[in-house]
């Protein structure tokens, strides 16, 4: 069994680890969304242009 303070302390670690990679997931979904919007616009543009 951990102590109190231990646990707390271990809870804490996780928890800004699991920030960390939400951040980072997040940051990525709006990559992909921003090259979405980029590739789009650039097959709109060669299938207007034939």
């Amino acid at each position: 069994m951990l102590e109190p303070k231990e646990w707390q302390a271990a809870r804490d670690e996780l928890l800004a680890k699991e920030k960390e990679l939400t951040r980072a997931l997040d940051a990525l979904a709006a990559e992909r969304r921003r090259s979405a919007n980029r590739l789009a616009g650039a097959q709109h543009y060669y299938a207007a242009g034939r």
